[in-house]
């Protein structure tokens, strides 16, 4: 919170400006350590873009997912943004206001961006958080299973506004091939 609040809080940061700022760089200096969390991720938009094909060795969707993570996920002017649900809240809401301000803030501030920015697809992780996505996010669909995957392989997928809305498990639950098989579809619906 300390760091968010001295890059000024703002809507929006670059994720590498924020771990700079907290002094933790192995997830974007090269070559890249891969976060078990923002690797799945980086997974599941390599797939949705088409950079990550079936087939290539264990060896090349590491190296691809590390140059990703350290140079795209979260940046900017990168492919994708990352928003946490739950993180710090901006400066504009006041200390004093209730947890449910608070959200309600979060929840406006969010759709709002996705609203603005139009992007062609939202993931949402962590299935512990689907009832608040669901609250952002109306009419998000009922569960449904990756084809082929046992266990935790379910997700749900729906459209707010045009945009394609997934809710997915937390990364770090879930395996690789979950999350390339989501970006894989999710660019299958977006065509």
């Amino acid at each position: 919170m300390k760091a968010w609040h001295a890059l000024g809080s703002q809507g929006l940061l670059d994720i590498y400006d924020l771990h700079k700022a907290i002094d933790e760089l192995q997830s974007f200096d090269c070559p890249a350590r891969t976060q078990p969390t923002y690797g799945k991720l980086c997974r599941f938009f390599l797939a949705y873009s088409g950079q990550l094909k079936e087939g290539p060795s264990p060896g090349d969707k590491r190296k691809a997912t590390k140059c990703f993570q350290a140079d795209c996920f979260g940046r900017m002017m990168g492919q994708c943004v990352v928003l946490e649900v739950r993180g710090g809240v901006s400066q504009k809401v006041s200390r004093q206001s209730t947890n449910q301000d608070r959200k309600k803030h979060r929840h406006r501030a969010i759709r709002t961006l996705v609203e603005d920015n139009r992007p062609k697809v939202v993931l949402c992780y962590g299935k512990a958080c689907w009832k608040e996505f669901e609250c952002l996010f109306k009419d998000v669909g009922k569960p449904q299973r990756v084809p082929g995957m046992a266990s935790k392989a379910d997700y749900k997928a729906g459209w707010y506004k045009g945009v394609l809305v997934i809710l997915s498990h937390h990364a770090v639950r879930s395996s690789n091939d979950y999350f390339e098989w989501l970006g894989r579809w999710a660019a299958s619906q977006n065509k």
